[in-house]
C-alpha cells in the first residue's frame, strides 16, 4: 500500500508539472501563407534582359517548355523558366533584370 500511494504521488506530481510547463510556454504560428500570382506567359511576354539572358550559351540548347510570371507580396516579381535538356527537366529563375534568382 505504502509503494502504492509513492507511485501514485509520483504520477500526480510529473502530471501536474507536465501541464504547468505546457500552459507556459508560447503558442506559435507555424502556419506562413504567402499568397502569390502566378500566370502562365509567352516567350514574348518577358523583358528583354530575360530574353537575353536566354541567349546565353548555357541555355541557347534547352527547350523552353513553359514561362510563368510570378509576383507575391513577400518578394520581387519573376519569372520561372520550366526547361528540358539533355539532363532531364530544369526549372530556372530570373528578375526582370534577367539576373538568376533562388
Amino acid at each position: 500500500m505504502k509503494k502504492f500511494l509513492v507511485y501514485f504521488a509520483s504520477v500526480l506530481f510529473l502530471c501536474t508539472l507536465s501541464l504547468s510547463v505546457s500552459a507556459s510556454l508560447p503558442s506559435i504560428d507555424t502556419k506562413t501563407v504567402i499568397q502569390s500570382n502566378t500566370t502562365e506567359i509567352t516567350y514574348d511576354d518577358l523583358p528583354d534582359a530575360v530574353k537575353t539572358a536566354l541567349q546565353d550559351d548555357q541555355y541557347k540548347d534547352w527547350k523552353i517548355e513553359h514561362i510563368f510570371k510570378i509576383s507575391n507580396d513577400e518578394y520581387a516579381e519573376y519569372y520561372s523558366i520550366e526547361f528540358t535538356a539533355d539532363s532531364g527537366k530544369q526549372v530556372v529563375n530570373f528578375d526582370a533584370e534577367g539576373n538568376v534568382v533562388q
